[in-house]
């Protein structure tokens, strides 16, 4: 789980 996609910290969609 990377905080990479602020839409989505807990569950990365694309930049994840």
């Amino acid at each position: 789980n990377f905080p990479l996609d602020l839409d989505a910290v807990e569950v990365p969609s694309t930049n994840g």
